[in-house]
């Protein structure tokens, strides 16, 4: 059949019929939310003392005008016969530590022009303490700083290899037995051969660990007197500020329980509360303002391996030489006062 012209639009007009629907127009996209700006983050805090990484930035020495040349008793604590004090973590003796310490010290303060100094021993055996309270005496000490290490809480053993191991590390229950033994020997009094032989039977090669108890702390005694220990005090309080200030942690105390007493004043001191009778000789005896400066926790493989950089005795070395400066400064002022 031909097709008729027009015919197909007709019937899409017939009643019924539906035109075809007109295109739709696309619908306007809405355009994107602008995205927020990323959040910023919160600046990490700085790591803080044993971290690795924390950094130490020790107050610089303040000489007043007239300050003069002062003597300083240093003591590298422990170190006589039958004596080596604690073992560290890292397998080291105080004994040794602590004549290091006092080997780096020294320099340091000298080289400030401001103090002259007596050691108390410049190797290991050295003379016993009374023998050195009577150097301290005779050379005219002003102040006597006591260098040692601590060892706190309750200590772990931390195995190491054969090759490794360290010349037998004291193994005690806790850091605070340790102490107590200590203080119940006479003072004034060295082991004798057969307590040295018996401590060294004690001893094994497994080395203590304990990361539980970091810091300094400083101590003294309140014993002889009220003028004696209110320049102690002073004394212990000037260098634990600096240390403070330096970026050294003070010990909290936690462990020494009834062996020490915290200074409401200043954290990091300490006031000796051992038995009447048994208190720590260089603290109660000389009448010379004396501290016992506890630099770390050797059980604690983070602060010991800290003390065994260079950078951290020179940061310490500077520090104790600004709290020595602010105390004769002091003392000096106080003389001064009408």
């Amino acid at each position: 059949m031909r097709a008729v012209p027009g015919l197909l639009c007709a019937l899409a007009c017939l009643p019924g019929c539906e035109a075809p629907p007109a295109p739709k127009a696309p619908a306007p996209q809405a355009e994107p939310a602008p995205k927020a700006a990323p959040r910023a983050l919160p600046e990490p805090a700085p790591p803080a003392w044993p971290a690795e990484g924390s950094k130490l930035s020790p107050p610089e020495a303040v000489f007043t005008p007239g300050f003069g040349v002062h003597t300083v008793f240093l003591d590298a604590g422990h170190g006589s016969p039958g004596n080596p004090g604690n073992t560290s973590c890292l397998g080291i003796e105080e004994q040794a530590y602590n004549l290091a310490m006092v080997e780096h010290l020294a320099p340091m303060l000298r080289e400030t022009g401001r103090f002259a100094l007596c050691l108390s021993r410049t190797a290991t055996p050295g003379p016993d303490y009374r023998a050195r309270l009577a150097a301290a005496e005779a050379f005219g000490a002003e102040v006597i700083v006591s260098i040692h290490s601590d060892v706190r809480g309750q200590g772990q053993p931390c195995p190491v290899p054969d090759a490794a191991k360290p010349p037998a590390a004291r193994i005690g229950s806790s850091g605070k037995e340790a102490k107590r033994a200590e203080a119940e020997r006479p003072h004034g009094r060295e082991h004798s051969a057969d307590e040295a032989d018996a401590a060294q039977e004690s001893r094994s090669a497994l080395r203590m660990c304990n990361p539980d108890a970091p810091g300094f702390a400083v101590l003294c005694s309140d014993e002889g007197g009220e003028e004696l220990a209110r320049t102690r005090r002073e004394l212990a309080q000037a260098v634990a500020s600096s240390l403070a200030r330096t970026g050294f942690l003070p010990y909290d105390g936690v462990d020494y329980e009834d062996l020490y007493a915290l200074d409401p004043q200043t954290p990091g001191v300490f006031i000796d509360r051992h038995r009447p009778g048994r208190r720590i000789l260089f603290l109660r005896e000389p009448r010379i303002p004396s501290i016992i400066i506890e630099t770390h926790h050797a059980w604690d493989p983070r602060e010991e391996r800290r003390f065994q950089d260079r950078a951290t005795r020179d940061a310490f070395g500077e520090a104790l030489a600004a709290g020595l400066a602010a105390y004769l400064a002091g003392q000096a002022e106080r003389k001064a006062e009408p």
